[in-house]
């Protein structure tokens, strides 16, 4: 089934990176022009692509929010940021701050 495009966004290689709706995150490589799906957010749809320090993305979407860190030799790291399971995160740009609590 075909899945529509949320986000783009190329990084400071020139990897672009595709938030999908029911494909979870792609990445279209800048080496080889090969699309890969990368393991963000369990393949939930993505709304939300950011770059984020040292390289990583700031990924949010269906019930997640987390900051990936992909590894070119494999080992993606994923760190979620805040617990969101029932709600749906549009945009990622500031960190989020925790509730009164």
């Amino acid at each position: 089934m075909p899945s529509s495009i949320n986000r783009l966004l190329v990084d400071r290689v020139g990897n672009v990176w595709v938030g999908t709706d029911s494909s979870g995150v792609q990445k279209i490589s800048c080496l080889r022009d090969v699309i890969s799906a990368v393991s963000v957010g369990g393949g939930r749809a993505t709304y939300s692509l950011r770059p984020a320090s040292g390289g990583s993305l700031r990924v949010g979407g269906e019930g997640f929010l987390v900051v990936h860190q992909h590894a070119i030799a494999g080992g993606d790291v994923e760190t979620a940021l805040a617990d969101v399971p029932d709600r749906t995160v549009w945009d990622t740009t500031k960190t989020p701050r925790a509730g009164p609590g």
